[in-house]
């Protein structure tokens, strides 16, 4: 996709292990940034590396000098570095976008763009280019520590060439600055980030980018409990798109607009809206899309009790992602056919594909999914039994909720809590913990997970032989 929503795709399913989640409408497609990671400085010999043993020694030798020849310093230290790096990267072409091909010097990118930042001195006949330098070596420092799944690093980065762009290349910045805040549990800056490029796109008459902004905001609005902002704004997004003729955004927005039809219990809406995007990816030929595309599909085959079918777009859709590389995808795609395992028996093979899942959410540094997967192995431990484990991970999972503003994961395992404790016989906690999930799931519309948790409680009060609790019954 284009983004979260809109830029990178979504994939959907896990409320618990049946419920519906969506990929991180969160992740930007990026060019890979490889780094071959050279090593120029060990040839240097021990005697010709100052050693300061105190920081406090470092910065005063650093302040003795004056503004101009501290400059000067910096510009040298930048022109050796760039080289022992491998030169400076080829020019970026109006076709690169973004994405930016790997380079040597990726490893030192922010330490270059730093002295590239201090080199400048106005009166330097080399101040221009210096200047060029540090964005252009800020830019690939920011792509680079995304691709390598440091999203704090991202952020802090994307943030400060924010600073320095204008124009569609401040929304496209504002855009990456917002998804390494998602996938770093920061939901709200990410929102203040994705209203401030919507603003600069509308202002700049740009539909194209305005498209692109909305269908992240929708992502944002639908994983932080807003069904209905998030289905407005991703219909404004694939309407502008399908004005502008895009076919693969369209592709995409079907895509996303489906995760709102499951997620709300419109299943045959959502199939065949998803079979719609599912065709577009094949006649444009991406097959990242169609991975995507396919493991939201077999969500829906679950949803509906069309287990065959479920399992085998699963298996499809992991070909894919692992063809095209896309790890993220690969990893929602093991949590998400979990709970089809699980209730087709097969508990050994859910842990396992749990643990792998959560294992990827973890490398890449994706807060929210662990919390999510993590909350799904809660729900496995408790029906082997496994009582205590279940309660350990339950409790880190909804911190790691709280913290990520997941309110819809966060009302659906305080259900799935509220059922181990209800077969412990703790029933006041377990009444406690369901009044608190069910008016969670309420408040924020989330019909379906809803639906699915009373009539899961009914039951479990029937078998426990004690009343149901209030908020059973519509």
């Amino acid at each position: 996709m284009n983004a979260p929503f809109d830029s990178n795709h979504t994939e959907q399913r896990v409320e618990g292990l049946r419920s519906l989640r969506a990929e991180p409408f969160d992740s930007l497609r990026a060019e890979p940034f490889d780094s071959l990671r050279a090593e120029p400085f060990d040839s240097l010999r021990a005697e010709e590396a100052y050693l300061f043993r105190h920081s406090l020694l470092r910065d005063a030798a650093y302040q003795l000098q004056l503004p101009g020849e501290r400059a000067r310093l910096h510009s040298l230290a930048f022109r050796i570095m760039e080289q022992l790096a491998g030169g400076p990267p080829p020019p970026q072409t109006p076709k690169d976008g973004f994405g930016l091909r790997s380079h040597s010097t990726d490893s030192f990118a922010e330490e270059l763009a730093e002295h590239a930042r201090l080199a400048h001195d106005p009166s330097d006949p080399d101040a221009a280019a210096l200047s060029a330098a540090h964005r252009h070596y800020l830019r690939r420092a920011a792509g680079h520590a995304r691709s390598h799944f440091r999203n704090q690093a991202a952020g802090r980065l994307w943030e400060q060439y924010v600073q320095l762009a204008t124009g569609a290349e401040k929304v496209e910045a504002l855009r990456h600055a917002a998804h390494a805040a998602i996938m770093s549990g920061r939901q709200r800056v990410a929102e203040a980030q994705f209203e401030q490029a919507l603003a600069i796109a509308r202002e700049a008459g740009d539909p194209r980018l305005e498209a692109r902004v909305l269908g992240d905001l929708a992502g944002l609005f639908n994983s932080t409990g807003r069904a209905s902002q998030a289905e407005q704004a991703c219909e404004q997004s694939l309407a502008i798109h399908r004005e502008l003729g895009n076919c693969a955004a369209v592709g995409i927005g079907l895509g996303n607009v489906a995760l709102l039809y499951l997620e709300s219990g419109r299943l045959e809406l959502a199939e065949k809206t998803l079979n719609d995007a599912l065709a577009i990816h094949r006649e444009v030929k991406s097959r990242r899309d169609q991975g995507v595309a396919l493991g939201n599909l077999a969500n829906v085959y679950s949803a509906a009790r069309r287990p065959e079918e479920a399992e085998q777009a699963y298996i499809q859709a992991l070909e894919i992602h692992r063809e095209v590389g896309n790890r993220h995808s690969e990893g929602l795609t093991l949590g998400n056919s979990a709970d089809l395992y699980s209730e087709t028996g097969r508990a050994a093979q859910a842990e396992r594909n749990l643990e792998l899942a959560l294992a990827i959410q973890r490398e890449v540094g994706n807060r929210r999914y662990e919390g999510v997967f993590l909350s799904n192995l809660a729900v496995l431990y408790g029906k082997s039994g496994n009582y205590a484990q279940a309660g350990r991970a339950f409790k880190e999972a909804l911190d790691i909720l709280r913290e990520v503003g997941d309110r819809r994961s966060e009302g659906t395992r305080l259900c799935d809590y509220a059922l181990i404790l209800l077969s412990q016989e703790r029933f006041d906690e377990a009444r406690e913990t369901w009044r608190e999930g069910e008016s969670t799931l309420r408040q924020i519309g989330a019909a379906a997970a809803l639906a699915t948790a009373m009539e899961r409680m009914r039951d479990a009060c029937g078998k426990a032989g004690v009343p149901a609790f209030e908020g059973t019954r519509c």
